[in-house]
């Protein structure tokens, strides 16, 4: 379900890592741009739940919960 250039881990210009905490409930993406300021301004994260986290300075931290701190898109 994923595409041959994002199962390799970087995508127009950011890279993708999954960490799975407990894979049947707890996961978590983050989104970092390779070059910061140059390929991407913005970090991005995802969870289990669907919610999509920001954060402008610093790539977006997720508990052992899968929650976050960060803003959340579209709030």
């Amino acid at each position: 379900m994923i595409d041959e250039v994002l199962a390799g881990g970087t995508k127009q210009g950011y890279e993708f890592r999954l960490t799975t905490v407990d894979p049947e409930y707890v996961w978590f993406v983050t989104v970092s741009p390779t070059v910061p300021g140059e390929t991407g301004d913005r970090y991005f994260g995802g969870n289990m739940a669907g919610l999509i986290f920001f954060n402008s300075k610093q790539p977006v931290q997720f508990r052992a919960d899968g929650s976050s701190t960060d803003a959340v898109l579209g709030n």
